[in-house]
């Protein structure tokens, strides 16, 4: 099994290789390429700053094989480097990610992060075994404890929340872009709320960065996800990640597209 920082580990031409195991139907998952976007970054990132925010814009499938990246600084300044990243499959450009990386300021302004709400603990909660041929392939990277059973994609239980548990299989490490992947790792909960299968992708996606996870912590996060609004064949999606501290890691935006019409 390739893991995760193999999977998104770029040379020092720029060239990555995206494994099988990391797709879903004819492309990779968005957290593999928003990962190799943010390798592309790493080298640029000034010392003392650490990714903040990202956003991502996904033009083209990204199927298994090489892939070349580009990278470079937009501005920098005394607290705030903004940087662009692109991945490319086949010559075609397939991801865009714009990147804010930024160091802590003095500030007198503090404001607790919402608590997520209480569910069964993970144990309690279903885990989701990794199917072939059924589940995505990248799924078998990730294991998932499930609390909304009624939010299942195509049960049509109705339900557009997902409510659960999630972490890698293999060790690794919380860095900006494994918090990206477990974030992206669930399905658009509107998936719950029909009763067969529909192809359904993320066409823009922004995710900001908060408490820095402890890598000697359990590496178990919570997550939650709601789709605010469907319709015309695309939804909004909001979602956050707590660890396993109850602090806020990350929350996230997708704007989706869905099929159910087509």
């Amino acid at each position: 099994m390739i893991n995760f920082a193999h999977a998104t580990a770029i040379d020092d031409d720029q060239r990555g290789l995206i494994h099988p195991s990391w797709t879903q139907g004819r492309s990779a998952f968005g957290g593999i390429g928003a990962g190799l976007a943010l390798s592309a970054i790493g080298p640029l990132i000034p010392e003392g700053r650490r990714v903040r925010s990202v956003m991502a814009q996904f033009t083209a499938p990204m199927g298994p094989g090489p892939v070349t990246t580009t990278a470079r600084i937009n501005r920098s300044g005394r607290a705030v480097t903004q940087a662009q990243a692109q991945v490319f499959t086949d010559g075609q450009l397939a991801v865009s990610v714009l990147a804010t990386v930024a160091a802590d300021r003095p500030s007198d302004i503090h404001l607790d992060a919402p608590m997520p709400s209480e569910i069964a603990g993970r144990d309690a909660c279903t885990e989701m075994p990794y199917i072939d041929g059924i589940t995505p392939k990248f799924t078998q990277h990730f294991r998932y404890h499930w609390a909304t059973l009624d939010s299942l994609p195509f049960q049509g239980g109705g339900r557009a929340n997902i409510e659960g548990y999630v972490a890698f299989k293999k060790p690794t490490a919380p860095t900006p872009a494994a918090i990206l992947a477990l974030i992206d790792s669930w399905p658009a909960p509107i998936l719950g709320m029909v009763n067969r299968p529909i192809a359904a992708s993320t066409v823009t996606w922004m995710v900001n960065l908060y408490a820095v996870p402890d890598p000697t912590q359990d590496q178990t996060y919570r997550y939650s996800s709601t789709a605010t609004v469907a319709g015309n064949g695309y939804s909004d999606v909001d979602e956050q990640l707590w660890d396993s501290r109850g602090r806020l890691i990350a929350t996230g935006r997708q704007f989706v597209a869905e099929f159910s019409g087509t």
